[in-house]
């Protein structure tokens, strides 16, 4: 049915779900707080953020390599602590974390 909705709108077919993921997305660069995206994540009609996070919010592995490099700019408490972290001791830990997570461990 939804097909047939493009096609009748004279729009190609895009999968609902490419529209999640890009609200996703987004919601990840506007949302400041925990509490905002939970209020996001519940307009995308899921009851828990992790639905949200992991059905929807792979971040890709270029952008992921940016964000943890900004760590070290981060300013206060924070910021003093990333900034002392070994990036080689990092890097393991979190070679180690994602063979933990993804059960190959």
């Amino acid at each position: 049915m939804t097909r047939k909705a493009f096609t009748a709108a004279g729009l190609p077919y895009f999968n609902p779900h490419s529209l999640r993921d890009t609200l996703v997305q987004l919601g990840e660069q506007v949302c400041t707080t925990p509490e905002q995206f939970k209020a996001w994540s519940q307009n995308l009609g899921h009851e828990r953020v992790m639905t949200t996070l992991t059905s929807y919010g792979t971040v890709a592995p270029h952008r992921q390599a940016e964000l943890i490099r900004g760590l070290g700019a981060a300013k206060g408490a924070a910021g003093r602590f990333a900034s002392g972290v070994d990036p080689a001791f990092a890097a393991q830990f979190m070679a180690m974390m994602q063979n933990v997570v993804g059960g190959q461990s």
